[in-house]
């Protein structure tokens, strides 16, 4: 019997509460139901928590809403003397819940990593993304680093991730500096979520159209040039910088990358569809669905029925790999706006070049 394998991140919505309104998420466009994770699942992902070195608690709303979130966190109890593996827990939040209770709770935590959501340097574009003065935001994050220097703590390490489109590529060496004025410890950037065009052509929020700003409408050249600058910037500025734009990973000197971002050793063939996440990362939803990722159009187990070991390990997961492997499509990933899906990676870009 083969040995188990179990993921190095475990993904969990553990709340889709939220206060902004941000024009690419979903909360903009249709009425969430406002929901916190559920107690009964806790249980079933603890053999999971304990092999991952990754816990993240990002998802569909902000985290810091959630009374499900600190009784999480309080699973990782970590002093002063516990090495750095004990620090397991990363997550994304919007920056405006940065309080004395917040600030203080995080800075007893054995939270690991935290990345503030800043789209932009420019205060007007910023606030016309998410409806909330950047002012604020850049507020609560130099407030939550202060009160860590000064209380000497190593962690947790506060970032800022960016999510990149069309409307933002030329504020990408702005992000940069403003991260250095804040005292950020690292910078990420994401290039916002590829859709079907179907889903995204009547996305319109606030003079946003979704379809418009999908970075796969701009020149693959300009696009990498960019990049290129943004990373030759944060290296001279000697900012840790991360960047994963339309499936191409990079990774700048000194930042503090999570294991599960890093090859999986497989084996791929020629004809591989090169996706690593069903070998590394577990996505939970909030009502219990699990996810090979947040693409995925249909779960493939519930923790209803089963553990996230046994769904892990499953029938149903291990066809899914099988199928990436050969170059097909997964039914869990049909429709997704994944840019494996889609055809817009850089890999799918770079073999239509050779045709």
């Amino acid at each position: 019997m083969p040995e188990p394998i179990y993921p190095k991140m475990v993904s969990m919505t553990v709340t889709s509460r939220c206060n902004l309104r941000c024009v690419m998420c979903y909360h903009a466009i249709t009425k969430v139901k406002k929901e916190d994770f559920e107690d009964a699942y806790l249980d079933k992902l603890k053999p999971n928590f304990e092999h991952a070195s990754t816990i993240d608690l990002t998802g569909l709303g902000e985290p810091l809403f959630s009374k499900q979130f600190w009784k999480i966190i309080d699973l990782f109890k970590v002093d002063d003397e516990s090495p750095d593996e004990d620090f397991k827990v990363v997550f994304n939040c919007n920056g405006t819940l940065f309080d004395d209770e917040n600030v203080d709770g995080l800075l007893k935590s054995g939270i690991r990593k935290i990345r503030v959501s800043i789209d932009s340097a420019d205060a007007r574009t910023f606030e016309a993304i998410r409806d909330v003065p950047l002012k604020t935001v850049v507020a609560g994050a130099r407030r939550l680093i202060h009160e860590r220097n000064a209380r000497r703590r190593k962690y947790p390490l506060v970032g800022v991730q960016m999510t990149l489109m069309k409307s933002t590529v030329g504020g990408l060496i702005d992000m940069v500096d403003l991260c250095k004025d804040i005292g950020a410890d690292f910078v990420e950037v994401w290039s916002l979520n590829e859709l079907p065009e179907s889903e995204a052509a009547d996305w319109n929020v606030r003079l946003f159209n979704y379809n418009d700003q999908l970075l796969s409408n701009l020149d693959r050249a300009v696009l990498d040039e960019r990049m290129e600058a943004f990373h030759a910037y944060a290296h001279e500025r000697r900012l840790p910088a991360m960047s994963m734009v339309l499936g191409q990973s990079r990774w700048g000197e000194g930042f503090p990358g999570d294991d599960w971002g890093q090859s999986s050793g497989v084996e791929w063939t020629e004809s591989s569809i090169r996706c690593e996440l069903p070998w590394q990362v577990q996505r939970v939803h909030y009502g219990g669905e699990i996810y090979a990722c947040c693409w995925g159009t249909s779960p493939i187990g519930h923790l209803a029925d089963q553990s996230s070991q046994d769904v892990w390990n499953g029938e149903t997961m291990t066809t899914m790999r099988s199928d990436l492997l050969q170059g097909r499509i997964p039914k869990q990933c049909s429709g997704a706006g994944c840019p494996y899906v889609l055809g817009k990676t850089s890999e799918a870009a770079a073999r239509s070049a050779d045709v």
